[in-house]
């Protein structure tokens, strides 16, 4: 008797026919063999139960298949990797500033041709094996082995934080999942007793600025995937850090953190809350004697990015980039400009500042995802254009240094990116989504470069490849304020590094977490989820 069948009145060898669902529930089972979505093997039984119950007449049945096509929707959203429901709304706002030609690219990124072939397969496959087999009995039976096991599996790592150190000293390749919201804690626990201070620069004949270059979307991962990690750029640096976590997938975030940079690393919550004025970087180099300014690409609406950074104890306008014409059009149609104008530009503008000393914190968003280049191209996706828009950044900042150089005035840059752009999708999240903060996205580069007419470096660059973050930055720049690189006519990148603090891998988004413990990195998609192994990073 063929399984999809059905009559109008109710029949006990009919319980659980699935009809049509049987497609549904195969396709998702597909999915998760390849890795390519999650599952709640209760959640979907239920669903199936609510399926199968045999009802008395065609009406119910109806009203029953009116309710099961949303909420099967639904069920398969909870069960992708895609963000949560709940973060989705709350972005709502954001997202209606959208313009409909990205939208339209983050569809065509979504349903991806794979996807589209495996639909054709499984349908073809569907229609021939549900003539000979009750597939409605396979797959529930399939789905409560899974649940069982899934159980199973979860009791059987279970486990108290005491016996964490003698269990990971007898076996260090295995970590029960539940340990690590022990980790996180007690993690986020001694990030809060850690802070680095500045010493007030001691008045010198040889007075220095220090230039933040904060850059939204580039990781080491992006480089990767467009062949410029050995960019020019990257070999003139004094020192480069190869191993150097963002902690956030956002701007807003990314910002925060980096403007906090003093103190040790908070949980993604306790970012938005107010601290200590030690705490603040441009208020610790204001106090050293550093004048901060503040200059941008954009109009930093979108968002809210401008007021959140100027909360940042930095409280001063941004330089107006004036006359300038726009090199892109962001994912909101907002102008952006080109990095070597607006940098050439504050140049200019630092010339008739009578300011001995100034921090700039400058923040570009050249490279973020769903911008448009003005001009030819401007009919090419941001994914297409991604490496072209690289390439010219890095050239840009490679000629500012020189530009600096030229100038005459001794100047620290510091090169530091907010976030990757994700380039490189993984089953967890398509290419561009950074709902959770992968290595991919957060392992960013991060370089120093001195630059000083009568200083240079003696050693050979320093390369940074143990676990770092802010604070390790924060000793940096409060080492070469107390004691100056151009007080001699050389120095030592390795002295720009010494007692620079190490901290361990922990981003956050939102309620999203990824951390690194014995090599292997775990997600948990919120704080009442579990901790499942995260395999997509790069080898």
């Amino acid at each position: 008797m063929n399984d999809d069948a059905s009559n109008d009145a109710p029949d006990i060898r009919y319980r659980f026919s699935l009809g049509w669902w049987n497609f549904y529930f195969l396709t998702k089972l597909l999915l998760v063999w390849r890795g390519m979505i999650g599952l709640h093997p209760w959640v979907n039984l239920a669903f199936i139960l609510m399926l199968a119950v045999p009802l008395p007449s065609r009406a119910p049945r109806i009203l029953r298949l009116t309710v099961a096509i949303p909420l099967g929707i639904v069920l398969l959203y909870y069960d992708s990797w895609l963000p949560p429901l709940k973060r989705v709304l709350a972005q709502a706002s954001s997202l209606s500033q959208f313009t409909f030609s990205y939208l339209i690219e983050l569809t065509e990124r979504l349903v991806h041709p794979e996807f589209v072939v495996m639909l054709v397969v499984i349908w073809i496959l569907y229609t021939l094996v549900s003539r000979f087999l009750k597939l409605g009995v396979i797959l529930t039976v399939s789905l409560f082995a899974l649940a069982v096991l899934n159980k199973f599996d979860r009791g059987e790592t279970s486990t108290t934080p005491s016996n964490m150190a003698q269990r990971a000293s007898q076996n260090p390749d295995h970590s029960a999942l539940s340990d690590l919201n022990y980790l996180v804690n007690s993690f986020f626990s001694t990030e809060s007793t850690r802070q680095v201070s500045f010493d007030a620069a001691e008045a010198t004949p040889k007075p220095f600025d220090i230039v933040l270059i904060h850059i939204c979307s580039l990781s080491w991962s992006d480089l990767k995937v467009t062949g410029l990690e050995n960019h020019p750029l990257w070999q003139t640096l004094d020192v480069l850090y190869t191993n150097f976590n963002s902690a956030s997938s956002y701007s807003v975030p990314a910002a925060i953190r980096l403007l906090r940079a003093p103190c040790g690393q908070l949980p993604h919550a306790g970012l938005y809350n107010p601290s200590t004025d030690q705490c603040y970087l441009m208020e610790s180099l204001k106090q050293a004697g550093f004048t901060p300014n503040l200059l941008l690409n954009h109009d930093g609406h979108f968002d809210n990015f401008l007021k959140t950074i100027e909360n940042q104890k930095l409280g001063i306008e941004p330089i107006k980039p004036d006359g300038l014409r726009p090199y892109e059009l962001a994912f909101d149609d907002s102008p952006i400009y080109d990095d070597k104008e607006v940098l050439d530009h504050w140049v200019q503008t630092r010339n008739t500042n009578p300011s001995k000393q100034v921090a700039l914190y400058y923040n570009t968003i050249s490279l973020h995802d769903g911008n448009r280049l003005v001009g030819p191209d401007n009919s090419l996706s941001s994914m297409k254009t991604y490496g072209i828009r690289l390439r010219r950044l890095l050239d840009d900042l490679n000629q500012f240094v020189v530009s600096l150089q030229n100038s005459g005035r001794n100047t620290v840059v510091v090169i530091i990116p907010e976030h990757g752009a994700a380039i490189r999708g993984d089953k967890y999240q398509i290419s561009g989504l950074r709902e959770i903060p992968t290595p991919n996205i957060t392992l960013i580069p991060v370089g120093i470069k001195i630059i000083g007419p009568k200083t240079s470096r003696s050693d050979a660059q320093r390369i940074v490849s143990t676990p770092t973050s802010y604070l390790g930055l924060s000793q940096v720049i409060a080492n070469i304020i107390k004691t100056s690189p151009f007080e001699s006519p050389v120095f030592r990148a390795d002295d720009l590094v010494r007692d620079m603090p190490l901290t361990k891998f922990v981003a956050q988004n939102a309620d999203v977490t990824v951390v690194r413990n014995n090599g292997q990195y775990y997600l948990r998609q919120d704080s009442e989820a579990e901790w499942i192994p995260y395999e997509g990073e790069d080898k």
